[in-house]
């Protein structure tokens, strides 16, 4: 069970480098630097390991480094399996071709009791991950109380407000579930499917973001109760039950300052990088773990996406 964001880690997924292959790009991801688009242009459909071996490898031990990190905090860890069949390799391939399936905090999100695996990515090439996911999460659920749910499969044909919601727009605190909505990831449609799937025991809130940036974890995040570091520049308000707590401002250039994981409500690990942000943490009395996750970095995961979190205990 997950109640927020900030009691003990206690059991978390992570995935693994499993044939990463630079995706087809699309208008969607215009948000991304040049050099970034560039590369998807340049090289969609190639396998990491065949035109980048370095940073294939780096991204494996960055990855591999996290999950010692957890266990090393009492975290029981659990790991996806390999994609099996050429079938799920190849799901949606003539849509968007592409492979990253590293990225935890997207399998699943757990909100009580409710497990609600999410198949819904605005880009198609994310999709095939539910079949990493589901062999290493169902056995969990055997004989639990939770209530387990997937969203209605989005079309293979793209639409602007299809039912997309994306683990790492979410923040839970308590009975308040914050949805951040760039229109690059989570859309209207899927924050409304959310809340009425959770109402009425759950309130949800929309938080607006600039839309040159993806996911809200990246530009904000919950220490601890009460507590909230966030891009003023990129999240223009908070909603009225944030405004309250107190603040640690991000500035405009530190996107993943944002994208710090809760070991407890005293324990956060954040990447190497964003020190400043750190020493303010630390000002609030938040100790910050800082480790190297440059290249997952490069990849879209800082150590918070990385991590599917499974349970909480306060």
């Amino acid at each position: 069970m997950v109640h927020n964001e900030w009691d003990k880690l206690k059991e978390a997924m992570v995935g693994l480098e499993d044939g990463t292959m630079a995706p087809d790009y699309m208008p969607e991801m215009s948000w991304m630097d040049p050099e970034q688009i560039d590369i998807m242009q340049q090289q969609a459909g190639k396998m990491t390991t065949d035109i980048r071996p370095d940073m294939a490898q780096a991204l494996r031990e960055q990855i591999e480094a996290h999950v010692k990190l957890l266990e090393a905090h009492d975290v029981k860890v659990h790991r996806t399996v390999p994609l099996r069949y050429p079938e799920e390799r190849e799901f949606l391939a003539e849509v968007q071709r592409g492979n990253m399936v590293f990225g935890g905090q997207d399998f699943f999100v757990v909100i009580g009791n409710n497990v609600i695996l999410l198949t819904n990515f605005r880009y198609p090439f994310r999709r095939k991950q539910i079949y990493g996911v589901r062999p290493a999460l169902e056995p969990l659920l055997q004989n639990s109380s939770a209530r387990y749910a997937a969203m209605p499969p989005a079309s293979p044909h793209y639409s602007s407000n299809e039912l997309y919601l994306e683990g790492g727009d979410m923040l839970v605190a308590g009975r308040d579930i914050y949805v951040g909505c760039s229109g690059r990831a989570s859309s209207l449609a899927g924050i409304a499917w959310l809340q009425q799937y959770l109402a009425p025991d759950y309130r949800v809130h929309m938080i607006e973001m600039t839309p040159d940036v993806f996911h809200m974890d990246g530009l904000c995040m919950f220490p601890r109760e009460g507590l909230v570091v966030y891009s003023p520049a990129h999240i223009p308000a908070l909603p009225d039950s944030l405004k309250k707590w107190d603040k640690i401002e991000l500035q405009p250039h530190e996107y993943f300052g944002g994208n710090g994981l809760c070991l407890d409500d005293k324990t956060m690990v954040m990447p190497k990088g964003y020190e400043r942000v750190s020493k303010e943490m630390e000002k609030k009395g938040i100790e910050v773990i800082l480790a190297e996750y440059g290249m997952t970095m490069e990849f879209g995961s800082g150590p918070r996406c990385l991590t599917g979190v499974i349970r909480r205990d306060p």
